[in-house]
């Protein structure tokens, strides 16, 4: 994947509020399909558009 991820990774922590506001507010709520999450969601088969991120952090 890129020079910090490698296939045998197993987690990865993404801070769940920041990231749905940024994915929320820059992309409608759907992952670029060229970000590391894009690429993510696309290898383990997870359709984003079935449940983009919506409604407000608090």
């Amino acid at each position: 994947m890129t020079g910090f991820f490698h296939e045998d990774t197993v987690s990865i922590h993404l801070y769940g509020r920041r990231m749905r506001a940024i994915m929320r507010k820059n992309h409608g709520g759907i992952p670029h399909p060229d970000s590391l999450v894009g690429r993510l969601v696309a290898k383990h088969g997870i359709v984003p558009q079935d449940a983009p991120i919506a409604g407000r952090d608090d």
